[in-house]
Order: C-alpha cells, then structure tokens, then sequence
C-alpha cells in the first residue's frame, strides 16, 4: 500500500476585507461614544435632578410683558414677548413694580398685543413703559388683602418644631387643610378659600419642612412627600386637637404627593373625609421624564433620548439615595378608600396629566376627575373659575 505523503501545515493567509474590519472598528467607536454619552449625560443630569431637591424656596416672577397703554380698566399689553397664557381667555394675575391687578376679560388681541379687561387689586395702577409678570395664583398676600377672608396666624407642632399656618374660622366640624407644592407658598391655594367658606368649613393653609418660614429637612432637602406627610400629620393632628371631627385634605402640585402619601403612612388617615387634588405630583419619576421631552441636549440642541433619562434616574438613585419606586404613588392606590375630586390640566408640562388619568382608572366613582383642556400645570382654575367653583362646592357640600 502507497503510504500517504504528509504535507507540512502552512498558517493561513486569509485576512478580513478592509472594509469588514473598518465596520468592526467604527462599530466599536459608536458603542464607546454612546457609552460614554449615557454616562457623562446620566452623571450630569442626576446632578440636576438632585439639585431641584435643593432648591424649594418660591420663584422669583418673570417681569417680560412690556405694559403697552393703560385706559382706566382696559390694559393693553404686548406679546413680543412673555408667556402664551397672555392671548388665553380665563383669570390671571398680574404684577408689576409697586402693584398686583387681575386680567379677567380678554377683549381683543392684535398681531403683538392684547387688550384685556383689568381690575387693580393693590397698589399704584401700571404705566405705559413698565414690565409686568403673568401671575397663575391671581392673588396677592393673604387670605384678608386677596380676598376679604379674616384669617388668625397660627403655628402648629410638627418633630421638626414650629410651622406657621392661617385659619380661618368655620361653624363645620369637618375642616379643610390645604397643603401647596414644591416652590410655592400658602398663596397659591387662596384661589379655593371663597368656596370652602362659604360651605362654613374652617381652613387650616399650612407650610411644611423647607419652606422659608419652617424648620428645613435634616437632608436639606425636599423628599416629594416621604417625609413631608408628617409635618401633615401634624397639622391634622392640631385641627383634631382644636375641635375638629375630621378633615378634607387640599393638595396641589407636590402638595397632592404629600396628601397622598400621608394616607398611606398615617395613623390619622381615618379621620380624613375627602380628598382635593390639583395636578398632584403622583410619580416623581413620570414627572422626571416629561420634563426631560420638553428639553433639548445642550449644544448640540437635539431631543433628551429616553435612554439618558432613565441613566439619570439611575444614577441619582445610586448617588443621592432616591427611591424612585417609593415616589410613584400610584402603585398603592388601593389604600385610598375616600372620595376625590381631582383636578389637572391637560397640557400640564411639569405633572403629567396621564398620572392623574390612571389614579382616576384605578379608583373608579371614587373619583371625579376634571380633566381641563389646554390647561398647563395649577392652571385649572385660571381657565375656568366657575366651573372649577361649583364643582368643589358640589364636592364640599357633601362632607
């Protein structure tokens, strides 16, 4: 038999078409760049979001609508610049150097201006040449200089220390307390006051944990109802202590985070009767991620991708301890087992207004649920105070 001759192995020759090895190598750059992207972004933006927790104390107004002519009640202001509620109809507030009035009738807009009906509500009237700044609380001061309203300042107790609120006195055993958002103060719920008197409710308007006038968070920072809700509790527990049998909690922006959040956390949730909520923050995480949709990348001015948000809720997690499954509220909605009258913009661009749409799903005839068309955030009322007045009165009537 022939014997088989044996060949020596020789290596291989073969090499990669060079344009199969520069899709790998540029694959590989765009798989680093992004990486990078996400955690460079992820970083930086977890920073902001932890930074908003920061910063609670109120706003400062933006004076951008240049006061085109006075004629005793009809203003007449630009809309070169400044907001697009200026060519909404509805009730606003407006502010300007030594004085505060109300648009309460839009009576005609031009190409850059609008004509509205005013009414001056304190101070010197506006003159042609000033700077005005749209105002969504439509009312200055407190309770007596915005609205007639005799109040008393009182302070409550909460494991913190003092907090001041007003109260206002009522015949009712059931009281109303009113708790504002993030940002805010005890006047941006002065707009319910007329209505929850004239049903002889008295009103307890609070301050909580980091507003200017109250004892600040241990963290120095705001907690979106985790913590707030027992300096809540504390107030229930003062209007409990002053003769109150039970009591209508009041909740705007965060301030409905926190009214939520106490009726999950508290002993006294049985003693409340009924819940108002105006487009309250019920996941901070939502709220976190429409806000990202309405921002653009710096620089390069491209949409937030929602990849980099999530990163960014990510890291904060990591970095600052945030428990994002903790402030979604809906996910305990099953313990809330009292009427709701729910109120929130549909163009809201702080709260999503789809948070307040599955709190109503899940509740069912718990809730009345007023959904107001083109309303951005707390802009329920502005739109259209009537009817947002006759259904709390519907509402408070019962209790």
């Amino acid at each position: 038999m022939a014997e088989l001759s044996e060949s020596p192995l020789r290596p291989s020759t073969y090499q990669r078409p060079w344009y199969r090895r520069r899709i790998f190598t540029w694959l590989a750059v765009v798989i680093g760049v992004v990486v990078l992207f996400h955690i460079g972004g992820g970083w930086y933006f977890s920073g902001e979001i932890y930074s908003s927790a920061l910063e609670p104390n109120p706003s400062s107004p933006d004076f951008d609508i240049p006061v085109v002519a006075v004629d005793g009640m009809l203003v007449t202001l630009s809309t070169s610049e400044g907001p697009d509620e200026l060519g909404v109809p509805g009730v606003w507030g407006l502010e300007w150097a030594g004085g505060y009035g109300r648009l309460t009738e839009l009576v005609a807009t031009g190409d850059d201006t609008v004509d509205w009906l005013f009414e001056l509500a304190s101070g010197d009237p506006p003159e042609a040449g000033a700077v005005a700044a749209l105002d969504v609380k439509a009312f200055p001061g407190d309770p007596l200089q915005a609205l007639g309203i005799g109040f008393s300042d009182v302070t409550y107790t909460s494991d913190l220390g003092e907090n001041p609120a007003w109260f206002i006195a009522g015949d009712d055993p059931t009281w109303v307390v009113l708790v504002h958002g993030n940002g805010l103060t005890r006047r941006d719920v002065l707009k319910p006051l007329p209505t929850i008197v004239a049903n002889d409710h008295p009103a307890l308007v609070i301050t909580y944990r980091n507003h200017p006038l109250a004892p600040a968070d241990p963290s120095g920072r705001l907690h979106y109802g985790l913590s707030e809700w027992a300096d809540l509790e504390a107030a229930v527990e003062y209007a409990l202590g002053a003769g109150a049998e039970d009591v209508v909690l009041v909740g705007y922006s965060m301030g409905g985070g926190i009214v939520v959040s106490f009726l999950y956390e508290s002993l006294l949730a049985d003693r409340v009767e009924a819940v108002v909520l105006d487009a309250p923050m019920l996941d901070l995480g939502a709220a976190v991620d429409l806000g990202a949709s309405n921002r653009s990348l710096p620089v390069v001015g491209l949409p937030i991708p929602p990849t980099l948000t999530a990163t960014a809720k990510w890291f904060a997690g990591w970095r600052y301890d945030v428990d994002w499954g903790r402030l979604d509220y809906l996910d305990r909605v099953d313990k809330i087992d009292v009427p709701v009258l729910l109120f929130h913009g549909a163009d809201d661009e702080i709260v999503p207004v789809a948070t307040s749409e599955e709190l109503a799903e899940k509740l069912g005839d718990l809730v009345t649920f007023a959904r107001v068309d083109t309303a951005r955030h707390l802009e329920s009322w502005n739109l259209d105070p009537k009817e947002y007045e006759r259904l709390l009165d519907e509402f408070l009537s019962r209790f």
